[in-house]
């Protein structure tokens, strides 16, 4: 587009960047008329002329497009702009005053407007070519781009294919690269022993050409070295006999060098060696070259009498001048053995020990607790109803104490007995937070529990998990300052373990200690443990326990005064795993008819307070002090339920247990017999039941328990 003259009137730049589109700069009330008449001048190849336009101001504009003919093929046109300002050439100026005299004005108007509706025509059906054009232009383009977008897929195909091979081509020269650097160092390391060797083997002969060592001088060297040593030693041969034995063998076993060498190692010594586990290990050594260690004799010395002996063997390559033989070291350990023994009765002994020692505590407690559950029963005045309950704590605390000895005594002896079950830790926690709140409330102490809603399922003994979250909140209460914090989290650590915190604000740890906090009898405070009670069993007892079920725990602290945390982890059972369902059992006594209780025990005192709680129940009561006094009274008595002591004077427990069944056989309702004893070994439980009896009860016996067994009617609850 070129312009000349004054446009300005009928050219008009749009908004945007500047452009040379006739389109664009030509007034849309021109562009009606010029695009039919430049459509028709390429048609006809002559020009064409519009008049009569109006643009603004402008009532006669006329349009003239001229075709220009140029050299090349480009067709250009020239559009001539008149507004009839300029006077015309003289072939227009004679023609217009001829058209004045032959047309009306409303002629000139009616032709001036079939003009504009054919130029209008004209022009939209230019403009709807050029759209199709433009429409099929748009749509050839579209066919590209998705053409090349499916170009550029199938090269990103390509390109993904050339990257994993790539990868693959490098990992391939990475893994050769790697055996080939592994190659390399195992000939580094081999040359390196080549050289070693042969460096080895250079000293040796320069050493063996200097001193002039020969293979007599050697094995007279060898022999030195065996007759040195304290230990009695033997060298065989291929056939077990024996080549030849140093003076310690001799000197212990007074035997003579001619009626040892040359003979078989099972024939010396009066067959003292022919043993068939001797035997088996000599050939192992012999035919698959399998060291022989701490192979353990037992024979009679002479002038020593049983000793116990322990063999070892080992196989002497065989060289040019020999074969191979066979080195059979001999070491007495029979003082070894002894103390051994003696330490595993030492050990015996004192579980034993502590067994009679925890069943002569409970004896004496448990009519000390009878007592107080009578007078606590018929006291009112606040001030005797606090100092029973004083009383009452004090004896559970010594309880407590017994079975934390005898725990120690079954961990030393690898005897704590797991009861594996699904259990649910959040009741655990909340069971175990009710048994320690009389504790933790008589030091004024606030318990915090955060638990989650949901059940955390461990494999375990439910016992024996109470008894770790116990230990651990009494322990916390035992040394944290009245008035402290105790916080208990439990939360379930991603899928495989639940982790149980146990903070205080305590008297914290020194870090000295830490690690140590978990050994047999240790306190960090002995002051405050002192005041509090205990002897330091309590966390070793935790360890064991945890132990047992897979589980660990660890102690935190920022110093003294800053508190303890004990962090408890448990592997968990997966989220499929249901809890068997509790019975619910009714904390309600049932009213029923007094029953008929019959209570055997020597001890007098032990005896007399049971029959005095026993009839505060309501129950009517008989005692004996032996067996064959109970089975006496049972015969006239006729009792409902028996609570018999198992350590009897003459018949023990078990055989007056057996007793009364058969001598009360065929009773209704059957005899109820509780075994009531100050052993508590799962051992001693087992003997229980197998002599017959319903129920096995560690002295002191749980009053309440025991309330609840006497209650309990066979008759209604069948009914």
């Amino acid at each position: 587009l070129q312009v000349r003259g004054e446009t300005g009137p009928y050219l008009e730049l749009a908004s945007g960047a500047p452009s040379l589109n006739l389109h664009r700069v030509a007034r849309p009330e021109l562009l009606v008329e010029i695009i039919p008449a430049v459509q028709e001048v390429r048609e006809s190849g002559s020009g064409a002329r519009r008049e009569g336009l109006s643009i603004d101001q402008l009532h006669n504009v006329s349009i003239e497009v001229i075709p220009l003919k140029r050299l090349s093929t480009e067709r250009c046109y020239l559009i001539l702009f008149d507004d009839g300002s300029r006077p015309p050439s003289g072939r227009r100026a004679q023609a217009a005053p001829a058209a004045a005299l032959l047309e009306s004005e409303k002629d000139r108007r009616m032709a001036q407007l079939e003009r504009e509706i054919a130029a209008m025509r004209a022009y939209q059906q230019a403009t709807m070519e050029e759209h199709e054009a433009v429409k099929e232009e748009l749509k050839s383009a579209h066919e590209e781009v998705l053409s090349a977008n499916e170009e550029f897929q199938s090269t990103n195909e390509e390109l993904e294919t050339s990257k994993e091979e790539l990868q693959s081509a490098n990992e391939e020269l990475t893994t050769t690269n790697d055996e080939l650097r592994n190659r390399n160092r195992e000939l580094a390391v081999l040359n390196a022993e080549l050289d070693r060797a042969r460096g080895v083997a250079e000293c040796a002969q320069a050493a063996a050409e200097k001193a002039g060592i020969t293979s007599e001088q050697a094995r007279r060297y060898a022999d030195a070295i065996v007759e040195s040593m304290r230990e009695p030693l033997l060298v065989l041969d291929q056939e077990l006999r024996i080549l030849r034995a140093n003076r310690a063998y001799y000197s212990d076993f007074g035997q003579r060098p001619e009626l040892t060498e040359g003979q078989l190692i099972y024939e010396v010594g009066n067959g003292q060696w022919n043993v068939d586990a001797l035997r088996e290990r000599l050939d192992a050594v012999l035919v698959r070259g399998q060291p022989m260690s701490d192979c353990e004799i037992s024979r009679e010395a002479p002038s020593r009498g049983r000793r116990v002996v322990s063999l070892s063997a080992r196989r002497i390559p065989a060289d040019r001048e020999r074969s191979e033989l066979i080195l059979l070291a001999i070491e007495d350990i029979t003082e070894q053995r002894t103390r051994s023994e003696s330490l595993r009765e030492s050990a015996r002994r004192k579980d034993e020990f502590l067994a009679m020692l925890a069943h002569e505590l409970r004896n004496p407690l448990a009519p000390i607790t009878h007592a107080v559950h009578l007078l606590h029963n018929r006291h009112a005045d606040p001030a005797s109803v606090k100092l029973y309950e004083m009383m009452e704590r004090q004896t559970q605390r010594l309880v407590r104490l017994v079975d934390e000895l005898l725990d120690v005594a079954r961990i030393s002896r690898g005897l704590i007995a797991i009861k594996r079950d699904p259990v649910d830790l959040v009741a655990v926690v909340r069971e175990a937070a009710e048994a320690s709140r009389s504790r933790i409330d008589q030091a004024h102490h606030e318990l915090s529990l955060v638990l989650p809603e949901e059940p955390v399922l461990v494999s375990g003994d439910s016992v024996r998990l109470e008894q770790v979250v116990c230990n651990l909140l009494e322990n916390a209460a035992k040394y944290t300052p009245p008035g402290g914090q105790i916080t208990l989290t439990l939360r379930r650590q991603e899928a495989d373990e639940a982790v149980l915190i146990v903070r205080d604000t305590g008297i914290g740890l020194e870090s000295a200690t830490v690690d140590g906090i978990f050994e047999l009898f240790t306190q960090v405070d002995r002051s405050l443990a002192h005041s509090g009670g205990g002897l330091g069993l309590g966390l070793a007892v935790v360890r064991r326990i945890l132990e047992l079920h897979g589980g660990r725990i660890e102690a935190q602290s920022a110093g003294l005064g800053a508190g303890t945390e004990f962090i408890v982890r448990l592997p968990v059972l997966p989220a499929s795993v249901r809890v068997p369902s509790r019975a619910h059992t009714d904390a309600r006594l049932p009213a029923v008819t007094p029953r008929r209780v019959l209570v055997v025990d020597d001890n007098s005192d032990a005896a007399q307070s049971m029959a005095l709680v026993a009839r505060s129940w309501g129950h009517e009561v008989a005692t004996a002090r032996d067996g064959t006094e109970a089975l006496v009274v049972a015969n006239s008595f006729r009792p409902d339920a028996a609570l018999v002591d198992i350590g009897l004077p003459g018949m023990d427990g078990y055989e007056v247990a057996q007793r009364l069944r058969g001598q009360l056989d065929g009773q209704e309702p059957r005899l109820l017999l509780v075994a009531m004893t100050g052993y508590g070994r799962s051992e001693d439980r087992e003997a229980a039941h197998a002599a017959g009896f319903d129920v096995h009860m560690v002295k002191p016996a749980d009053l309440e328990e025991l309330r609840r067994l006497l209650a309990y009617d066979p008759i209604q609850s069948a009914s």
